[in-house]
Parts: structure tokens; sequence; C-alpha cells
């Protein structure tokens, strides 16, 4: 079972504030594989998310894909596709790369016991690029920080940048969701994941 929010639209005008709620979803009742943010409104370019899971299992890395304005999943199972993604980001002073990835890893190794897991805050930009006609902007990328504890107890956090590759057709494409999921397992209950719309100036 996976779990979708859908994100309000139809906001009302005038003087907002910089950040706009527009989504909570918490994990209840029972696991789930993935949290899916779908359908973000062409309001703002940028999204926050603040984010709270915890695994059913030991020793998982957190992973995301876009999905485009169709409504696919950009990944590899779709056949424009071959590892569109890049991922950097750096945990305790070690850093982790790739350039050619199905999906973007966003941490490395949150544990599943009590109290574990990973709390993250990602900034996603690009929500309304056009990769026909914005040649000279770079596609959605998605970055932030991140804390995790381990099964050894232990707390490790950093820095993350990822986003599509430019070189392929994935660097074309328009972005509205972002899909959530660990490397294995599900997602367990009270993990919660909240979506601010930022106002640009």
């Amino acid at each position: 079972m996976a779990l979708t929010t859908v994100s309000r639209g139809g906001l009302s005008s005038g003087a907002l504030p910089a950040y706009i709620p527009i989504s909570t979803t918490t994990v209840t009742g029972s696991s789930v594989t993935d949290i899916t943010i779908d359908n973000l409104p062409t309001t703002y370019d940028s999204y926050e998310f603040i984010l709270m899971f915890h695994p059913v299992t030991d020793g998982q890395a957190l992973y995301a894909q876009f999905i485009r304005s169709d409504g696919d999943l950009i990944e590899n199972a779709h056949a424009d596709y071959s590892n569109p993604y890049v991922f950097y980001f750096d945990q305790d002073g070690t850093h982790y790369s790739d350039n050619y990835d199905p999906q973007m890893e966003l941490s490395y190794g949150a544990g599943g016991a009590s109290n574990e897991g990973v709390r993250a805050t990602l900034r996603f930009v690009g929500r309304n690029y056009d990769g026909a006609t914005d040649l000279n902007k770079v596609p959605p990328q998605i970055y932030g920080h991140h804390s995790e504890f381990r099964a050894n107890g232990y707390v490790y956090g950093g820095s993350v940048h990822a986003g599509l590759d430019i070189y392929q057709a994935a660097g074309d494409a328009t972005v509205r969701g972002i899909k959530f999921y660990f490397a294995s397992g599900k997602i367990n209950t009270s993990s919660t994941i909240s979506v601010f719309g930022i106002q640009h100036p």
C-alpha cells in the first residue's frame, strides 16, 4: 500500500506570509510503501518539505523520485529514461554521490527501532520549469539537510543536493510532485511530512 496526498489549490489572494501551508500527511493504521506528494499547485515555483520518517526495518536509505506533469513517475521503468537522477549528500564527513542513478538518494542508514529514523528539511525548486523553453535555467532540484538515528543508536547528519540529469530526457521534464520511499521495507506509522509553498517576492 502507498500513501498519496493531493495538495489543495485555490489559495486565497492578498498579502500572504513567505511560507504557505499546503498539506500535512501522517501515516496511520499501517505502514506504507511510499509517501507521494502530487499535484503541487503552480502558484509556487519552490516548496519546503519538513519530514520525519520511521522505517520498519534497520539500515535504510531514503530515496525520492519526481512525478512529471502527465502523472508518470520519472524512473527507469519508463521508456524515456535510464538512470535519470544525480545526487550528492554529505553525512558526518563522508560524501555519497552518483551522476547516473535510478533515484535520488537523500540519506543513508536510518534505523528502525524505537525513536530511530530520519528527519529532514528539503527545498524543492523548479515546479514550473519547462524544458522546452527554459534553456537557460537549471532543471528541478531538491536540496536541504537531514539528521538520522541509526541502529547503533548514534546520530548522523549532513546536507543533500539532488535532481534531474541535464544530459538526457529527464532534464526536459516539468515536475508536479515527488515520491519518497525507503530502499527496502516500508515507512512506519507516525511518520509525517508537511508541505509549504514558498511565496517569492
